[in-house]
C-alpha cells in the first residue's frame, strides 16, 4: 500500500510537471519604433510610428528558446514644403507649382532567432534575444498638394517605386515578470539593421506558454 501511494505520487507530480511546463509559447509585442535614417536640408522627416510582432517560441530548456514570427516595424517618410518654380530637366520644362511631395517606406519583416531568458527572482526574468530578420520595404513617392509638370504633361497622385529588401541580424533586450507559469508580461527593446540603417523599438508584450 505505502508502495502504491509512492507511485501514485510520483505520477501526479510527473503530470503537474508537463502541465505547467509547456516548451511552447506565444509572444505578442505592441509599441513604438524609431528608424535612425539620414536628415537633409528644407525636407521633413517623420521616422516613427507604432509598430507590433507576433512570435512563436519552443523552449529548449530553462534558458534557451528558439523563436520566429513577423514583425511590423511601420513607416516612415520624407515631406518637402510647398515648392514653386521651373527648371529644364534633359530639354524639357520640369514646373512645380505648390507641390508637397512625399517619400515614403513601409517596413515589415519575418524573424527567426534564439532567446535567453536569464531569472533575476522566481517572478522576473531578463531575456536577450539575437537572430535574423528578412525584410521588405515599399517605397512610394506621393503628390500630396500641388502639380508638378513636366514636358507638358500634369501629374498627380503618387508612384509606387521597386520593393527593397534584404536579410539583416537583429538583437534586443527585456524584463518580464510572471504572473503565473503560463503567463508573463514584460518591457523590451529590440534593435533592427535595416540595410545598414537602425530601426529601434520599445515594446510592450504579453507571453503565454503552454
Amino acid at each position: 500500500m505505502k508502495m502504491t501511494k509512492i507511485a501514485l505520487a510520483a505520477v501526479l507530480a510527473m503530470g503537474a510537471t508537463v502541465a505547467n511546463a509547456g516548451p511552447w509559447y506565444v509572444d505578442a509585442h505592441l509599441g513604438q519604433a524609431s528608424a535612425d535614417m539620414p536628415t537633409y536640408t528644407n525636407v521633413t522627416l517623420d521616422n516613427s510610428d507604432s509598430t507590433y510582432s507576433l512570435n512563436l517560441g519552443y523552449r529548449i530548456n530553462d534558458t534557451f528558446s528558439i523563436e520566429g514570427g513577423y514583425a511590423k516595424l511601420g513607416k516612415a517618410s520624407y515631406s518637402t514644403s510647398a515648392l514653386t518654380g521651373s527648371t529644364s530637366v534633359y530639354g524639357s520644362t520640369l514646373t512645380l507649382t505648390n507641390a508637397v511631395i512625399q517619400e515614403s517606406y513601409d517596413l515589415d519583416g519575418y524573424t527567426l532567432g534564439i532567446a535567453m531568458d536569464f531569472p533575476v527572482s522566481t517572478q522576473i526574468d531578463v531575456t536577450g534575444r539575437v537572430g535574423y530578420i528578412s525584410w521588405e520595404t515599399s517605397h512610394k513617392v506621393a503628390l500630396t498638394s500641388g502639380s508638378v509638370t513636366y514636358g507638358g504633361i500634369t501629374y498627380t497622385g503618387s508612384v509606387d517605386l521597386p520593393k527593397i529588401d534584404g536579410t539583416d541580424l537583429y538583437w534586443g533586450l527585456g524584463a518580464s515578470y510572471k504572473f503565473s507559469k503560463e503567463m508573463r508580461a514584460g518591457l523590451n527593446f529590440t534593435r533592427y539593421d535595416i540595410g545598414g540603417v537602425d530601426v529601434d523599438t520599445w515594446t510592450a508584450n504579453l507571453r503565454y506558454s503552454f
